[in-house]
């Protein structure tokens, strides 16, 4: 159990318990997040969360005798609030289990990563546990719709509900009779006149619509459809929004509470106001990695550069060699535009001669990810450690050197040995020479 001024910390076996509680009264809670994990649950002065060591993309870290798991705890201002955003580090600590040991990583990922998403949407039970048992509502009951994205190693994503519609026909045609669910880039038009709603987010991969069910297409049945937006949640904005209306308070945003004024075009044309907004960024704000515009105007920002500026990353995967970035855009308290993130890439084609460069694995890997490197003696079949470091004379000595790349480049394990101290060296599979090798003699073979 570890106590901070403001935080509580329950690390268990394989969970973690975080207790914020907020003296000041001037945070809104439900705006810290641990990750990419919104709190399971908050009040007026405390978020609580209370998840998985598998979720919210908790780090781990093995040195030593340790086993670390990490993350961050972030709170994302309002600009109604007089709290500024800040990051906690939030760090569960372990002794290293003795028959622990990295798992075995097969290097034929893709590193490029932005990652495939895959879409899922459907009717629910009324706790949305599970599956509805029935496609049939009483009308004025609620209809349960849950829709998520498995975002697998993006990047932490907000899954949105642009627009919806009811129709008598399971594919849209100009004969469908339609009636409007969601419409103007996230606004929930049909809790003007019943009371549909969104529901509090438990994952930020997952929206949940409790839609009142009304009298549509008699006799017929009635299919809705949608369109689902996975987005980043820094960057809501006019078009990128969850809002339904409450009676007697207006709209409401459901991922910031304080940030009403996204919603406010709800009553007019969102996607007009979206291109005002877009023409108020200042341009001077832009970044391309860590660099600043080469020039910029009142409507442009110019970045020109060379590849070996910027934080840009080098990523190799087949036959392609690809440079990757992000160009971000930091806003000022006095713009309307939100901070936004856009990826840069320039992909080639893989030249024939091409090796990588040696990275000392131990220090910064930028953006390639960190190496684990292990090494130790193993039973006979290398199923598990040895159970003895004594061995008969002539007997062999089973000896594994792994790395845990996690999503690093596909990398290759070698160099030489000599009384049992190595030196590891983790290389481009593609890209061995003579210097870069694992080799043993066989008698009247060589």
């Amino acid at each position: 159990m570890s106590v901070y001024a403001d935080m509580k910390l329950d690390c268990g076996t394989d969970f973690v318990t975080l207790v914020w509680r907020e003296g000041r009264s001037r945070a809104d809670t439900s705006l810290f997040r641990l990750g990419n994990c919104f709190p399971t649950s908050f009040s007026a002065t405390e978020a609580v969360f209370s998840v998985d060591f598998d979720d919210c993309n908790f780090r781990r870290i093995v040195t030593g005798d340790l086993l670390m798991y990490t993350n961050d705890l972030t709170y994302s201002s309002s600009h109604e609030s007089d709290t500024l955003a800040f990051t906690h580090p939030v760090v569960c600590e372990y002794e290293r289990p003795e028959d622990w040991y990295p798992r075995l990583y097969a290097p034929i990922f893709n590193t490029y990563g932005f990652g495939d998403l895959e879409f899922h949407f459907g009717l629910m039970n009324a706790d949305f546990s599970g599956p509805a048992e029935s496609t049939t509502f009483a009308l004025g009951s609620f209809i349960p719709i849950m829709a998520s994205v498995a975002q697998k190693t993006h990047q932490p994503l907000l899954l949105l509900l642009e627009e919806c519609v009811a129709a008598t026909t399971p594919e849209l045609q100009p004969e469908s009779f339609l009636y409007p669910i969601i419409a103007n880039d996230g606004c929930l038009v049909d809790s003007l006149v019943s009371r549909s709603k969104f529901e509090q987010r438990q994952k930020s991969s997952e929206i949940h619509l409790s839609l009142q069910a009304f009298r549509f297409g008699l006799g017929e049945e009635v299919f809705i459809h949608c369109k689902l937006v996975a987005w980043d949640p820094n960057g809501l904005n006019n078009s990128k929004k969850a809002c339904h209306y409450v009676t007697e308070h207006g709209w409401k945003q459901l991922d910031n509470s304080a940030s009403r004024n996204l919603c406010a075009c709800c009553d007019s044309d969102c996607k007009s106001r979206r291109r005002e907004d877009r023409s108020r960024a200042d341009a001077s704000l832009f970044r391309l990695g860590n660099c600043f515009p080469t020039s910029f105007s009142a409507t442009e920002a110019v970045f020109s550069m060379d590849f070996d500026d910027c934080n840009v990353r080098r990523i190799v995967s087949g036959d392609l060699l690809m440079y990757t970035n992000d160009l971000t855009y930091s806003s000022s308290h006095e713009s309307d535009t939100l901070a936004f993130t856009h990826p840069v890439v320039c992909e080639y084609e893989r030249p024939e001669d091409w090796y990588p460069r040696l990275y000392v694995p131990i220090f910064n890997t930028y953006d390639f990810g960190d190496l684990e490197f292990h090494f130790g003696l193993m039973n006979a079949d290398f199923s598990g450690p040895a159970e003895s470091t004594t061995f008969a004379l002539g007997s062999f000595i089973p000896i594994i050197a792994s790395m845990a790349q996690k999503t690093h480049q596909p990398l290759l394990l070698l160099e030489e040995c000599v009384f049992i101290h190595c030196k590891l060296v983790a290389w481009d599979p593609n890209g061995l020479d003579n210097s870069k090798k694992a080799c043993h003699y066989v008698t009247e073979h060589g």
